[in-house]
Parts: C-alpha cells; structure tokens; sequence
C-alpha cells in the first residue's frame, strides 16, 4: 500500500460484506476483498457513491458477490486502511440473485423445485451436493423422494453478459410417507 494517501487509488474486489444502510440517503459503506470472502485482504470502502458520483438510491444496490471497481483514496484509519468518503464506483456488476426455500417432502413424493432468479432470464442448473441415506433422485428440476433422510442440492446460475454467476445451497428433508 502506498504511504501517499492523497494519490486517487482504483481498487477491485467481490463485494463481502454488504452496505446495512443507505446513509443521508445517498451513501453505501460495504468491504470488498480479492475473493468476496470475508478473510484475507479485505478493504472498507466508506460512504461511496455509484458510478460517475451519483447517489445510491437503496442499501441494496451494492450485494454480496457483486464486483466492483472503486476510485477514491485511501485512508489509514486507526492502522487500517480504507477507501475514504466520497469516493465512487467506475464499475459495478451484479451478482445473480437466487432465492429458494429447504422443501419437505414424503417418500414416493415428487417436487419440481421452484427457484427465483434475478435477473429473470438466468437459468437455473441443480446438483446434488449431500445425499445421505440416498433420500432423493434428481433429474433437472425435479426431485423425487426415495428413503427418509435429508439431501443438499446446490442451485447455480452461469455467469451471463450482463451479471456474475451465483449459488446457493438448499436442504431437502424427506419425512416417512403418511396415509391420509
């Protein structure tokens, strides 16, 4: 890290820890690393601005697993260093965003999972990751329960044009089946 902290710096990372708050509504504080983990280098970008210094508009225009490019300069606050206020996203890509529920099922049962993605024409793979006792089958997006027991499949957006790739894990619980 350079010893000028008046030099305008541009630093790249995988957003790790999201903004909780839109500040005098128009700035994010969010952390981002190499990695988007939130070990190893990791830098603080304080109160910064979209792309060409304008407002954000909501504490969610900045998510975990988005990569950005900040220009600001750097400040070493209490021997940590960070991107100060003011400073502004050059470039901002999303992340996919994938929302599903854990599922319950009953054996002999069969579930086509229903996954949300954002944006809408992200397609949607599943893998099965856990599969103790052999509870499930998988074939595309549909699951059938075979044994009592629990499942982990993990759901996986591509990286598209216009968005980074994404997943997310999910659990399925398969429960003894139960005449009506």
């Amino acid at each position: 890290v350079s010893s000028d902290l008046t030099k305008t710096v541009y630093v790249k990372g995988l957003v790790a820890v999201a903004s909780t708050e839109l500040y005098e509504e128009k700035y994010l504080t969010y952390s981002i690393s190499d990695n988007g983990q939130t070990t190893g280098n990791v830098l603080k970008v304080y109160d910064g601005l979209d792309i060409n210094g304008v407002a954000f508009t909501s504490k969610d225009d900045v998510k975990v697993g988005d990569y950005v490019v900040v220009k600001g300069k750097l400040l070493n606050y209490k021997g940590t260093y960070e991107i100060n206020k003011d400073n502004q996203l050059v470039e901002h890509i999303s992340a996919a965003t994938i929302t599903i529920a854990d599922i319950t099922m009953e054996v002999g049962e069969t579930k086509t999972i229903a996954a949300t993605v954002d944006p809408a024409e992200a397609v949607v793979t599943y893998t099965i990751k856990e599969n103790a006792a052999n509870a499930i089958s998988l074939s595309g997006n549909t699951i059938t329960a075979l044994a009592v027991g629990t499942a982990t499949i993990t759901a996986t957006v591509a990286e598209g044009a216009t968005y980074l790739g994404n997943s997310v894990d999910f659990t399925v619980t398969v429960k003894e089946y139960v005449a009506p």
